[in-house]
């Protein structure tokens, strides 16, 4: 668990010695960007969960998003899949737009699911040599 400035409405576990693989500079930034669409999923109450595992491809990057009022919001869709034109986003929807705009330039692959209270993102970021 990591000190959080929300206090105890948001709890996120990050992953202590997860996988690790060389990946370029943009695909942490990538990560962080998700993160940061995670936590405009939740709703301002919740639990953010993040993983990584090796795979033969890269690194397979998850974020969850869980709580009561978890919700991936159509604009916000639209910004992840490349769906949202520029006069269309916001403060909000930007850093997913521009996740996105990333993982094209890597060769990343980034998909979102939608269940009740819960959002699921996964990304897998090609490892560099």
């Amino acid at each position: 668990m990591l000190d959080w400035p929300f206090g105890d409405r948001i709890a996120v576990v990050w992953p202590e010695g997860g996988a690790s693989l060389p990946i370029p500079r943009i695909g942490a930034k990538l990560m962080l960007l998700l993160g940061l669409v995670a936590l405009d999923c939740l709703g301002g109450a919740g639990q953010l969960i993040f993983s990584s595992q090796a795979t033969a491809d890269g690194l397979l990057w998850r974020s969850k998003a869980m709580g009561e009022r978890a919700a991936l919001a159509a604009d916000m869709a639209a910004a992840l899949s490349g769906q949202a034109g520029v006069g269309d986003l916001s403060a909000k929807t930007a850093p997913a737009a521009y996740a996105m705009v990333l993982a094209e330039g890597l060769g990343a692959r980034i998909s979102s699911m939608a269940a009740p209270e819960m959002i699921r993102q996964e990304c897998l970021i090609p490892a560099t040599s």
